[in-house]
């Protein structure tokens, strides 16, 4: 039979969030999550054994886990069967739950974080039109945005202006160590598509180590030898490699 504590709790005002207890075996883990090193697994196990769980995981009405894959795994960690879960059926509901637990990360970088933001604007059905300044009396698309979703009106656009930049150059720029410098990122958003990679390449190349002075003087070398014509080449070989082949 079936206990009070096993049933459903409602805890909205809409039904469209419970709470219910689950089996840990039946909870089914995303394959493309987050991954956790055994040391922040271990840590979050003990925290459990010692306090108990002060936030819920969160999953859909098939089992399948939406948010929390360190507190289950911190749970199992624990020796725990069963955990209680936050249970969101509604798929819109759903949607706004990842994105607000992305949201609440801190360790998202400025390229993330903007990604979210506006992905959580549309889910919420906020239109952010970052040109739109409205007529004279009137709240522009970007000011009525930034009032429906309670945010800055400086901090919206930025955000949209970083969200727009296509996915290659969003990948590129996570790559070359970028997705958290944000003058850099609102400069790249503010050019043609065409012309960003080889911007970002360029922004790299400056932000690369400097290299040692042994190989600065190597790189000269290589560069001189590849622009030298073949006559140089020769005499350099006559003059240079073959005596010091000699008396090596």
């Amino acid at each position: 039979m079936e206990s009070d504590q096993d049933k459903p709790r409602d805890v909205t005002a809409t039904a469209r969030l419970q709470i219910r207890r689950y089996n840990i075996a039946d909870i089914k883990l995303p394959s493309d999550g987050r991954q956790h090193d055994d040391v922040t697994i271990a840590a979050m196990g003990e925290t459990i054994g010692l306090i108990g769980l002060h936030s819920l995981p969160s999953v859909d009405g098939q089992g399948n886990l939406i948010r929390g894959l360190l507190r289950v795994l911190g749970a199992i960690q624990a020796g725990l069967t069963t955990i209680d879960c936050f249970v969101i059926e509604d798929t819109k509901v759903e949607k706004l739950w990842k994105i607000s637990e992305n949201l609440h990360r801190n360790e998202l970088t400025v390229l993330e974080r903007s990604v979210s933001i506006i992905q959580w604007a549309e889910e919420k059905g906020v239109q952010v039109d970052q040109h739109s300044v409205g007529g004279r009396g009137q709240q522009g698309g970007l000011a009525n945005a930034a009032r429906k979703l309670n945010m800055d009106r400086s901090a919206l656009r930025r955000a949209a202006a970083i969200a727009s930049i296509p996915l290659e150059s969003r990948v590129a720029l996570t790559a070359a160590k970028l997705d958290n410098d944000q003058s850099k990122l609102l400069s790249i958003a503010a050019m043609p598509p065409e012309k960003q990679l080889e911007t970002i390449s360029a922004y790299a190349a400056d932000n690369a180590p400097p290299t040692s002075r042994t190989e600065m003087r190597f790189q000269n070398l290589v560069r001189a030898w590849d622009s030298a014509d073949k006559s140089v080449k020769s005499r350099f070989i006559a003059e240079v490699i073959t005596p010091y082949s000699a008396t090596s």
